[in-house]
C-alpha cells in the first residue's frame, strides 16, 4: 500500500485558504473540532522509492483541476 500526495501536510483550515484562493466566492467555514485520533502522515517516501512516484501536481493545483472539471460539465467558467 503507497501514500499517494503531493508529500504535504495540511490543516483543515489550510485546506479551506485553498479553496477560498481557488474560489473566492466558495463560503467556508471552519469550526474547532475535537480530534478523536490522529492520522498518520501522508509519507510517500515508499511510493518514491519503490515505483519512482514524483508528484506532479501540488494540492492547490488538483484542487483546481476537479473544480474546473465539474464546472465544465455544467458549462461554468473556468476558475483561473
Amino acid at each position: 500500500m503507497f501514500n499517494v500526495s503531493d508529500g504535504g501536510l495540511y490543516t483543515n483550515r489550510q485546506l479551506g485558504e485553498i479553496f477560498k484562493k481557488i474560489n473566492p466566492q466558495a463560503q467556508i467555514k471552519v469550526e474547532p473540532g475535537k480530534r478523536i485520533y490522529d492520522l498518520p502522515a501522508m509519507d510517500i517516501t515508499a511510493c518514491q522509492e519503490e515505483l519512482g512516484f514524483i508528484p506532479k501536481y501540488s494540492l492547490e493545483k488538483g484542487i483546481r483541476q476537479v473544480f474546473n472539471y465539474f464546472r465544465q460539465q455544467e458549462g461554468l467558467p473556468l476558475l483561473s
